[in-house]
């Protein structure tokens, strides 16, 4: 903590204000990571969905994914652990906004979600928790076709290698060597 005063003139009169500064010590939140996320309706109902988050100094970038619809975020924000994002999709010939407000503290974030989703504005809970990708190498056996087809008794078989990764119960694709 640092004070001091501050003395100046003001039309031939001298002034003097006190003053304090502190120093910031938050850290800030890392938001980027996949969020498995969920929207909780006024009568618990919960819809499932997923954010993808990139941050770039207090700018994020990103999309929600709900029944394989992705939707870009816009104005994408973060002020040390709290962000602060917009989604506008449409809906029925219509422009529907979400405007969605959260609080990260480590892996899981909650907030709330203000929407006009239903005509009328109305604001929700929201919460999330990040991903965990687990991967590991998993190898597989094909046969060669081409020589079952001329019935020469021994198949020979190929390597192949993919490995396989599940974020939360979501498999994902991977490449084959």
């Amino acid at each position: 903590k640092i004070k001091g005063k501050c003395e100046f003139d003001v039309n031939g009169n001298t002034r003097a204000l006190e003053w304090e500064a502190k120093r910031d010590t938050a850290q800030a939140a890392v938001a980027s990571g996949n969020w498995n996320t969920a929207l909780i309706l006024s009568d618990g109902n919960r819809i499932e969905g997923t954010l993808k988050l990139k941050q770039d100094g207090d700018k994020l970038t990103g999309a929600t994914i709900r029944n394989e619809n992705e939707t870009p975020i816009q104005d994408g924000k973060i002020a040390g652990d709290e962000i602060t994002f917009r989604v506008i999709r449409d809906r029925d010939g219509r422009k529907v906004t979400a405007k969605y407000k959260g609080k990260i503290a480590g892996d899981t974030v909650k907030g709330k979600v203000e929407s006009d989703w239903s005509g009328d504005w109305q604001t929700f809970d929201w919460e999330g928790t990040r991903g965990k990708m687990v991967c590991s190498q998993r190898n597989y056996r094909l046969a060669d076709t081409q020589r079952s087809l001329h019935n020469s008794g021994n198949l020979p078989t190929f390597d192949l290698a993919m490995p396989y990764c599940r974020t939360f119960g979501r498999s994902l694709a991977g490449n084959f060597r």
